[in-house]
């Protein structure tokens, strides 16, 4: 495989500056995914506080299908990574053709299992009414769309694992476009569009995926790959599969225990009020912007380190673990800040112009993210350590971390601060900050560990 092709050298160039090249164009195409979805709140908020409230309970289900996509693009990705390290031409074609065969059957397998589950999810979360009307409205209609967007994460993870990531920031971007034309245009039905609310906002979803799939597509039609796919070709390799699984089922199965979270947590929220669920769905939103360093540094760190682990640089390794835990720090502390001094502004964004009155959902907002933001930088660290071990093919810390932090930690107290203590919804918040702490320090700390023992020995090279 020639290197020469790439413009970023993620064997041999500087650690920093590589990394932040690398990581930029990640950013811009999370803060387009983030955007995309915060589009749909902020139109959706304008329609009530009922109508925030039903989107908020559609989250867990749209979570665990980012999660499993994401689980499945991380798996694809680091593959993909660890063998153009190797300079293995073969197995990196392989590799992504069989990870587009295993999204399309996940995709397909997701949108049985959403049709089924749908209704017993948002029963078990207190939907009634008109919240549950809107709800089943608008999470139908993205589980019918499941196999176009998981298509999508498996290219998405091709071209991260070959450090090519302007071309995902292109194909976001070209999405999130679509979707802020449409999303007014279906929702508050603008001239010869029908008025569809909450569904509208839906179907807008469901069309700018299938707009960004098809860019995914034309891009490697087009050859912007150095990945030679050819579907006549094509044979199933169990092994790969399996490979990719490894690596990817553990962290799908980490972040689909985020989405089981939600579910309790808009429980607890629910015992207390509509407008605490409003609140945290728009804390949530907000959480998700705040974050991004951290999932952009991540998908870096798989790249670059899973690149140069495949080549056995040990040495770099540890390096590029290293300057990517400070540059997420860094940037996580400036959110942090700018988070904890205007919560107020944050929340307006989508609250002014609301039919309703917003005061009670803008009191628990306030509370929610001033907590959370305490806990940004330990998330980033999280991130970026989990990111680590999937980079070197070891998928199952990230699970254990992350089921530790939110089944062993997260629930349980947020139940006994805000019931058992009578905190209320600020009980719920805390419980959540006091497991992001645990989950950047224990996951750091592991990874460190582990791969000073482990690969300590073989680092013999100085740079």
């Amino acid at each position: 495989m020639d290197r020469g092709k790439r413009k970023l050298d993620l064997l041999e160039g500087k650690i920093g500056k590589t990394f932040i090249f690398l990581a930029l164009p990640i950013l811009v195409a999370m803060f387009m995914q983030t955007l995309f979805n915060i589009v749909d709140t902020y139109f959706v908020s304008r329609l009530g506080t009922e109508a925030i409230a039903a989107m908020g309970l559609t989250f867990p289900i749209f979570m665990l299908s980012v999660s499993l996509g994401s689980g499945l693009s991380i798996g694809i990705s680091s593959v993909v990574a660890r063998s153009i390290g190797a300079n293995d031409q073969e197995k990196t074609n392989n590799s992504a053709i069989n990870g587009m065969f295993l999204a399309l059957l996940l995709g397909l397998a997701f949108l049985v299992f959403g049709t089924l589950a749908i209704k017993p999810m948002l029963r078990f979360m207190g939907a009634e009414g008109e919240v549950h009307r809107l709800a089943l409205n608008y999470i139908i209609i993205i589980v019918v769309a499941m196999p176009i967007k998981f298509l999508y994460f498996s290219i998405d993870g091709i071209f991260r694992g070959e450090g090519k990531t302007g071309l995902t920031m292109f194909i976001l971007l070209g999405s999130t476009i679509m979707n802020i034309i449409l999303d007014p245009l279906l929702i508050f039905g603008i001239g010869p569009f029908p008025k569809l609310g909450v569904t509208g906002a839906a179907l807008a979803t469901a069309l700018s995926w299938t707009v960004g799939l098809a860019v995914a597509i034309t891009f490697l039609l087009q050859k912007r790959s150095d990945i030679q796919l050819k579907f006549s070709d094509f044979k199933f390799k169990g092994k790969l599969v399996l490979e990719m699984l490894k690596v990817g089922l553990p962290s799908a199965v980490a972040q689909g225990t985020v989405a089981f979270t939600m579910i309790f947590v808009n429980k607890f929220a629910m015992d207390f009020s509509e407008a605490a669920v409003a609140a945290y769905a728009l804390g949530f939103r907000i959480d998700s912007i705040a974050i991004l360093p951290g999932v952009a540094f991540g998908s870096a760190t798989i790249a670059m380190l899973g690149q140069n682990f495949g080549a056995k640089k040990y040495d770099r390794v540890k390096k590029i673990h290293r300057q990517s835990l400070t540059i997420v720090m860094a940037t996580m502390g400036v959110i942090a800040v700018f988070t904890l001094a205007f919560p107020r502004v944050l929340l307006n964004i989508f609250l002014e112009g609301s039919v309703d009155d917003t005061s009670m959902v803008l009191k628990h907002g306030v509370e929610y993210l001033r907590i959370m933001a305490c806990s940004y930088i330990f998330i980033g660290i999280g991130m970026v350590s989990n990111a680590s071990f999937q980079a070197i093919g070891k998928g199952l810390p990230t699970f254990i971390t992350t089921a530790i932090r939110l089944f062993i930690l997260a629930i349980p107290l947020a139940y006994t601060l805000a019931y058992l203590l009578n905190l209320k919804t600020v009980g719920i918040w805390l419980g959540l900050a006091a497991s992001n702490l645990f989950f950047g320090i224990f996951t750091k700390t592991w990874f460190n560990y582990y791969f000073h023992k482990k690969y300590v020995q073989h680092i013999t090279s100085v740079e």
